[in-house]
């Protein structure tokens, strides 16, 4: 599993009602290109995803890979319900920083 750190934005239209955070499973990628993957979202600081939340998220890819997407979609039940920016792996804790 791949673990990304990204921003997140759920378009109020997308997203009708809260979904429990974190979502057992999400889907992130283009499905115009057909390029979608399987993931867990875990929005920081929240107990619901709502919809026009907006922040700082975790991203379990359940995938050994890191997309190249600037700018993938947010899926849910095949609709887009938002977006994430700033997609990039997760810093691994140094040991200098724990001393």
């Amino acid at each position: 599993m791949t673990v990304l750190r990204a921003t997140a934005r759920f378009y109020p239209e997308g997203l009708t009602g809260p979904l429990p955070n974190p979502y057992p499973e999400m889907m992130i990628g283009d499905p115009k290109a057909g390029t979608v993957f399987r993931c867990v979202l875990h929005l920081d600081d929240a107990e619901a995803i709502e919809p026009g939340a907006c922040g700082p998220a975790r991203v379990d890819l359940l995938w050994n890979l890191v997309p190249d997407w600037p700018e993938p979609w947010l899926l849910w039940h095949g609709r887009i319900i938002g977006e994430l920016t700033g997609l990039a792996p997760e810093d691994p804790p140094s040991a200098a920083s724990q001393s």
